[in-house]
């Protein structure tokens, strides 16, 4: 049976490029990714089937249509959300970040690809089992993992409000757990300020 028959469609999530909507089936809950380019589909696929060989924690590839892939559903809140909860409190989560560090670096020895896009919708965290998953891969290439992190790092510092206490407490965590025994640290910081200036050159061009 095809995994897309006897399905209904349940809620849409927001996505800037493609379509993911998640589905009710016989089995459970599953999500439904459309892409509207050929490549990034082929991309995420390959992706996915290379994450069948490893013990990483990213949905399932359930089954492929045309430019479609069907995907385990992941409870639990995105990183965004984990990061406005954590304003809220005051106080950065040093497990949560340091375990997204992890990931990312499992992440590269499984692949040896590194994730373009580093929004934190992109990571979803379950409190319950303490385990956080990776997903949209359909911008990945091979790369530099410290380059990979101090973007990740000017994000996380450059979500509003910029600069917070708790955003430089989570970067200086990631940065940590990075760095960690064998990194550089002089051209991490170089690195993390050159994606501050590209974010705050393309947020300023956006705006006109």
């Amino acid at each position: 049976m095809d995994v897309g028959e006897n399905t209904i469609e349940l809620r849409s999530f927001k996505s800037r490029k493609n379509r993911a909507s998640l589905y009710r089936s016989e089995s459970g809950l599953l999500v439904k990714k459309s892409f509207t380019s050929r490549a990034a589909f082929e991309r995420e696929r390959e992706v996915y089937l290379l994450l069948r060989e490893t013990s990483l924690a990213a949905p399932r590839l359930l089954g492929v249509g045309e430019n479609v892939l069907w995907l385990s559903y992941i409870e639990g809140a995105t990183l965004l959300e984990a990061l406005e909860e954590q304003e809220s409190r005051g106080e950065a989560d040093f497990e949560i970040w340091c375990a997204l560090a992890r990931w990312l670096k499992n992440f590269f020895t499984a692949t040896r690809m590194i994730m373009l896009d580093v929004n934190l919708n992109n990571f979803i965290y379950n409190p319950q089992s303490g385990i956080l998953y990776g997903l949209d891969f359909e911008e990945c290439a091979q790369g530099d993992l410290i380059e990979c992190a101090a973007a990740l790092t000017a994000f996380v510092k450059l979500y509003n409000p910029e600069l917070s206490r708790v955003k430089m407490q989570a970067a200086a965590f990631l940065r940590e757990s990075f760095l960690a025994n064998d990194g550089d640290g002089a051209e991490f910081d170089a690195l993390e300020l050159k994606k501050i200036e590209e974010l705050r050159r393309r947020r300023q061009a956006k705006r006109g």
